[in-house]
Parts: C-alpha cells; sequence; structure tokens
C-alpha cells in the first residue's frame, strides 16, 4: 500500500467516525445473516439503517475535506488511523471506493 499522510483530526471527530464505521461494518455483517425472503421486515429495517449509516459515513469524509482541505481522492481513498488520528490517502488503489 502507498499510503500518504495527508493531515490529522481530533480526538472527538476521531470518536465520531469510530463509532460510525463500527455500526457500518456491524449494519453489514448483520444484513448478511438475514434473509429477506425469511425475514422482510427486519431486513429491510436493517437495510435503511445501514442506507442512513453509509450517508451519514460519506457526509462526514465529505465535511473533514471541506474543513481541513485535504487533496481530492480521485486516484484513490482516504484512511485513517484510530490511534493516531491520522489521515492518509491511498492512492494505488484498483477498486476505490
Amino acid at each position: 500500500m502507498n499510503n500518504r499522510k495527508i493531515g490529522k483530526i481530533t480526538d472527538a471527530e476521531r470518536n465520531y467516525i469510530m463509532a460510525t464505521n463500527n455500526r457500518k461494518i456491524s449494519l453489514e455483517e448483520l444484513i448478511l445473516t438475514v434473509y429477506e425472503k425469511l425475514q422482510p421486515n427486519l431486513y429491510k429495517k436493517i437495510n435503511n439503517d445501514l442506507s442512513n449509516t453509509i450517508i451519514e459515513y460519506d457526509n462526514w469524509w465529505q465535511e473533514m475535506q471541506k474543513k481541513y482541505q485535504w487533496k481530492e481522492k480521485d486516484n484513490g481513498y482516504w484512511i485513517i488511523d484510530f490511534s493516531t488520528c491520522d489521515i492518509m490517502i491511498n492512492e494505488e488503489c484498483n477498486k476505490c471506493n
């Protein structure tokens, strides 16, 4: 991986996105275990929650990009080191988010 540091965020910003990221991952795992045909109401509720969480996650990155004026991610994607609050961009990306 070719990660290049482009910035740093506050502990509060890190805590917010870490919680949102954990929720997104949990919902992605949960939706894999709930079959739409067997539990359609639960599946729909989880899917809606996941969609809203993904929007919240993406909006956070956009807000931080504007706030800190990070380089656009046309050829890569941003990543965060939760232990240091460092933001990096990975520019060696074949399948970017």
